[in-house]
Parts: structure tokens; sequence; C-alpha cells
């Protein structure tokens, strides 16, 4: 990676700070990947049991940890980046290394056309966050970063109660993330390129939350800092690889709508949970506020306000089961319920998840199987996440800029904005579009409104006669463009009829219609169908041939 990225994008005499980070992470470098390996975990399983999902490879350096993959997923492990970068049928990759290398990472997986799902944050600097922007609208690729609050229940249910009407015009709102730097694994504390990294330049746990729940973004913002002056403090100027002195960071934050939002990040803080949330939320009719396990409602009256507490429709169903128990409170405040248990505000959200979901154990607030299921089927679709490029930058560039305003005393500045996500997706030329695919198995290149179309080439799934799928919402049509084929028409009573397909032949299969294409190695297929097709409506089957 070093030679092949690092040098190239830095140059064969790389900067002093550059030199720096690369040393100061060396020493610790078996380390990190292990713990970067532990949380990539928490997502594999989802992405190994996503019926959009055709097959899984796991990346990893270290050999040991690669074969703990091999045996616990059964999956196919690879050695390096370059490696994933080159092999034509990976068509998305999911970039868990440190966080201060997602940006030149998720730079190098767009620019050799892979979809991307990333770790927090973006990036790790406002030059990165355009660049993937503009390589996102470029390519049509799908990008996604997996910022897990979108779906904390705090979170969901003011942006519910928002839309609806309750507070009114939104006007100021509190979000923070604290955790505190010992409660982090001593691998991570001796790791200064990590631990020592700005609180600011890892925000989305805090920014993500109220800006997601108001549709605003920042546009301007003032930070200020607290120096750690504690005895095995890695905050201090000359002493990291940022020359970062701040523990924690605090900033108030000039919304678009007119709003301010104060927003903290700390890593020196005598607290544990909840450790993201939105503690404020106030309009001109109304407003929202949490503490421990107690959410609040109040609605603006002539007299005063209404309260309304609606701790149970927001708190995991066993946390509320269990409120009447000794030391409740105590346990709420060590992250006892606040991992894999659900709310009733969540209940939407998890019901669309998919059955082959069952039985696997979800983290960060039942965020985790959300998340790769947005990620799998905006893939799929050909559709834009709900975190799309647009809105991570809008996530991640306001606590860069933050920092920056700490590091100058507080200065007031401006915050770059790279607009509103494209309405329609992916983008299109306005009289022509052009698509061209040389890779493994099937890839959708042009959407309209009702239709897409999509090449298909030889691929695992399309090797053999084992499954045949239907679609039951989407008549499909097949032809076939270069080298061989055949398709299969089975009935339901098991009866098939193989047909070659002849080259500029079209082939139509009515929507319910159990059916099946093998390709030669050779072989180029042009699919059209509707555009909604999705798992949702598709089924599929094991053939016993």
């Amino acid at each position: 990676y070093i030679r092949c990225i690092l040098l190239r994008d830095e140059g064969a005499c790389i900067s002093p700070f550059a030199a720096w980070l690369l040393l100061q992470g060396t020493e610790t470098l078996s380390l990190r990947l292990e713990r970067h390996a532990e949380n990539t975990k928490k997502v594999v399983d989802f992405l190994c049991g996503h019926p959009m999902v055709e097959k899984v490879y796991v990346c990893d350096k270290i050999p040991e940890t690669a074969q703990k993959y091999r045996e616990e997923f059964d999956v196919e492990t690879i050695d390096s980046l370059e490696t994933v970068l080159a092999r034509k049928e990976i068509d998305s990759i999911a970039v868990f290394v440190q966080r201060h290398l997602h940006g030149p990472v998720v730079k190098a997986a767009l620019a050799a056309g892979k979809n991307v799902y990333s770790a927090v944050p973006m990036a790790s600097s406002v030059d990165e966050c355009r660049e993937i922007v503009k390589m996102v609208e470029k390519t049509g690729l799908t990008y996604m970063m997996g910022e897990t609050c979108v779906y904390y229940p705090c979170a969901m249910f003011c942006k519910q109660e928002y839309e609806k009407g309750t507070f009114g015009k939104f006007v100021y709102g509190e979000s923070q993330y604290y955790h505190d730097i010992s409660h982090f694994p001593e691998d991570f504390r001796k790791d200064k390129p990590s631990s020592a990294v700005p609180p600011f330049y890892y925000p989305t746990h805090s920014t993500a939350m109220i800006l997601h729940a108001t549709g605003a973004h920042v546009v301007k913002v003032t930070g200020v800092g607290y120096r750690d002056t504690e005895p095995d403090t890695p905050y201090q100027e000359g002493a990291n690889p940022w020359n970062n002195p701040f523990s924690n960071e605090y900033s108030l934050m000039q919304l678009s709508d007119g709003s301010v939002a104060r927003v903290n990040e700390c890593r020196r803080i005598g607290y544990k949970a909840p450790s993201s949330c939105i503690s404020g939320f106030y309009g001109t009719q109304g407003s929202y506020q949490f503490s421990n396990a107690q959410h609040l409602i109040t609605s603006l009256t002539k007299q005063g306000v209404r309260l309304r507490d609606v701790s149970d429709e927001v708190n995991p169903v066993p946390m509320t089961a269990a409120k009447g128990e000794e030391n409740f409170k105590e346990r709420v405040a060590n992250h006892e319920w606040q991992w894999t248990d659900p709310s009733p505000v969540q209940e939407a959200e998890l019901a669309r998840l998919p059955e082959t979901f069952a039985g696997l154990t979800s983290g960060h607030m039942c965020s985790h199987a959300l998340l790769v299921d947005d990620f799998c089927k905006a893939v799929y679709r050909h559709e834009l996440p709900r975190v799309n490029a647009w809105q991570a930058a809008r996530f991640t560039i306001p606590g860069l800029v933050a920092h920056e305003s700490a590091m100058r005393g507080g200065e007031l500045m401006d915050v770059p904005d790279m607009g509103d996500a494209p309405k329609s997706w992916p983008p299109r030329r306005e009289y022509m579009e052009q698509f061209a695919f040389d890779g493994e198995s099937f890839r959708v290149g042009i959407a309209s409104e009702r239709w897409r179309i999509g090449m298909l080439r030889w691929g695992p799934r399309f090797a053999t006669l084992k499954e045949a799928e239907r679609h039951l919402t989407s008549d499909e049509a097949f032809v076939l463009l270069q080298g061989g084929a055949t398709l299969y028409e089975i009935q339901e009573d098991g009866e098939m009829q193989e047909t070659p397909m002849e080259l500029g032949t079209v082939y139509y299969i009515k929507a319910g219609t159990w059916h099946h294409i093998v390709v030669r190695r050779d072989a180029l297929v042009l699919v059209v169908e509707n555009r909604d097709v999705s798992m949702e409506n598709t089924q599929r089957k094991p053939l016993e041939v």
C-alpha cells in the first residue's frame, strides 16, 4: 500500500508531516489492523447473509486474522488492497482501515470502478471530501458512509416528530459524542496516529443526528478546545502526528435554516453512556430533552407547556422492561441496553430487513443491519443511499473546520458545502448515455424512472444451472451480444425448457416465470427489466439437475 498508493499520492520525497505520520504508525501497525479487523466482523456477517450479495471476500494483511475470517465466515481472503482493486469480479468494497486513511483508500477504490461503503469519517480533509463527491458524481458509483447515529432511537424520534410539526420551526439543538479515552482498548491508546486524532476529525457521531433530523447543513462554525494535562496524555502539540493539543472539542454551528446547534466531541470526560445522543432539540412550538433513560417532549400552550414522557417509545424494549429494577439508571449509564436491543421507534425500519438477517446480532443500537441493508440495496437498485457522498460531506466537514477554528482560538469560520445530492440518480446526460461492462456476473448500467439496462457476463452464479429465479412484478428481456449462452425456463412441476440463445435475438421472460441463464466465459448479454426489481419482489430456489 505504501509503495503503490501513498508514494504515488505524496511523491518520492514525502512531506515532513506525512513522514512523521508514517513513522509513528509503523510501530503499532499490527495492533491497529487487529482492532480494525474486529470491527469489520460486525459487518461481514450481514454482508454474507444479504440476499443481494453474491460473494464476500475479506482483505487482511495479517495471516492469522485472515485465517480466522476463513474459518468463521467461510470467505475467501485477499492479502492486499491492490489485488482487490484489480479483481474485476469484485464490484464493491467496504473500507474499515484506520480513520485517517479513509480518504486515500476510498479514492483508490472509486478510481478502480468499485462501489464503496466506508466507515466514519468520510475523510480527514475538506479537499479529500470534495474529491470523493466529485468522483462519485462523475462515475455514478455508489458511495455510502456507515454513520450509525442516523438510526439511533433519539435521532430517529426527533426526525419523525420534527417532520410531523411537533416542534414547529427548529431553533436550537445539542448533540454530542462522549467517549473517554480510558474506555478505549489499550492498543488503541498506544497508537498516537489514532488516539491523538483531533476529536473533531471524528465528528459524525455528534453532527449527524441533528443535521439528519432537520435536513439542514452547517454554514458557519466556531470551535474551542480543552488542552489536556493528564500524565498519560497523547494530546500535546509536537507529541502526535496531528500536532493536536485537544482531548475535548466544543462548537457552536450556524445551520442553513437559521438555527444554531451546540455540538461536542470529548475524549477526556468522566462519563460513559449514552455516548452519542441528542440531549436537546428545541423549536418554536415544542422541545425534546434526553438524559440517562428519560425522554421528554414539551408542547407550548397559552399558559405554559404540556409535558409528555416518551421514554417507552424511544428506549430499547428490554430497557423499558427493566426500569423498575435495582440500579437501573447505573446500568443505563454503563451501556447495558445500547448495543443489540431494538427500540419501538425503530420498528418500521427493522421490518424491512431481509429474512436472512434473522438470528444475526447487530450492534450500535441495531444500526449495523440497517446500514448494510441500505448499501446493498443502493448498489443493487442503482439508487442513492441515505448517507450518500453529499450527506457524508455535510456530516464530516463541519468538524474538520471546527478543529481549525479551535486551533485559531475560536475564530468564526465558513463551512464549505458540496451541495444537495442529485435528485436523479445515477446522473444522466441530457441526450445520450453510454455504458460498458467488462467485469463478472451482472451490473446495472443505465436506469430511467421506470426501467433499467444491465449487462451480464460469466460469473460463478451464471456458470452452472444450480438455481432458478423469478421476478414477481417485472418482465425481463435478454439479448445475446457475443459469445454463447443458454436460457432455461422452469415450470412449476419441474419440467425444464432449454433454449440456446442466438446472437441479436430478443428473449422475453414474463413476470412470475422461473428461469436461469448459463453463459460461457466469452458471453455478453444485455438485460432489460423494471427499475424496481429487488429481492423483495424476486424469488430464488435451488435446482436439482
